[in-house]
Order: C-alpha cells, then sequence, then structure tokens
C-alpha cells in the first residue's frame, strides 16, 4: 500500500494550509489587522497629536503675545498657548481614538449577502412554464 500512502502525502501538500483555505467562512480565517508593525502608523498618528498641537499653539501664543504685550506678553502667550493646545490635543487624541474604533467595530461586522440585480430580476423556476418535451 505505498501507493495509497504517496497519493496521500500528495494530496496534502497540493492543498493550501488551512488558514488560506477559501471553503472556510471569512470570520474564522486569521486576519493580520491590529498585529505587528501594520498598525503602528494608526497609534504613531495618534501618539503624535498632542505634542504637535502643544507645540503649535505655544508658538502662536508667543507671537501674539509678543505682538499684544512686547517680552512678557510673548512669556504670558507661550503659557496661555500650551495649556489651550493640551486641551485641544487632548480632545483631538479623544476624537481620533474613538472615530478609529467605531471604524473598527464596522469592519468586524459582517455584510449580509446581496445578489447581483439580474439574478433579483431572474424569474424563479417555480413560476417558468414547463416547457414541452420533444419525443
Amino acid at each position: 500500500m505505498p501507493q495509497d500512502d504517496e497519493r496521500e502525502e500528495r494530496s496534502r501538500s497540493e492543498r493550501p494550509p488551512s488558514h488560506l483555505r477559501s471553503d472556510e467562512p471569512r470570520d474564522t480565517q486569521p486576519t493580520e489587522e491590529g498585529r505587528g508593525i501594520g498598525s503602528f502608523g494608526r497609534w504613531f498618528a495618534i501618539a503624535s497629536e498632542l505634542p504637535c498641537a502643544v507645540i503649535s499653539l505655544m508658538l502662536v501664543g508667543q507671537v501674539i503675545g509678543q505682538a499684544l504685550g512686547g517680552l512678557q506678553g510673548g512669556n504670558t502667550g507661550a503659557l496661555i498657548g500650551v495649556f489651550a493646545g493640551l486641551l485641544f490635543g487632548t480632545y483631538s487624541v479623544y476624537v481620533t481614538a474613538q472615530r478609529l474604533q467605531e471604524a473598527e467595530e464596522r469592519s468586524r461586522i459582517r455584510r449580509r449577502y446581496v445578489p447581483p440585480i439580474e439574478e433579483i430580476l431572474e424569474e424563479p423556476e417555480f413560476l417558468r412554464e414547463p416547457k414541452p418535451e420533444e419525443e
């Protein structure tokens, strides 16, 4: 029975690994989203929002403060800008994280199958008139 063993081994080697088979439902196949370095960009964007907001509003506050109050106004404007940037940046991070979470939840929802319009408009077999059989 060595031939049977060879056939079985060959059929195993020809089949794709279980995580690549298309006969399994889509939900059971492992996804790469959220793993490894692929999701790094999303988290880097969120992490950089707060420092960018603080620094940019600090500079804006400093420029406006110097224009209105001289050197001392620049320091005061920079402090006001830092606090405004902290509040704005924190809110921005919160909103971004919420939107990313909503998008992730929407992508996990399994979509229903909707047939093409041609299939919908096609007359079902049980309503079709039987064809006369040729003798």
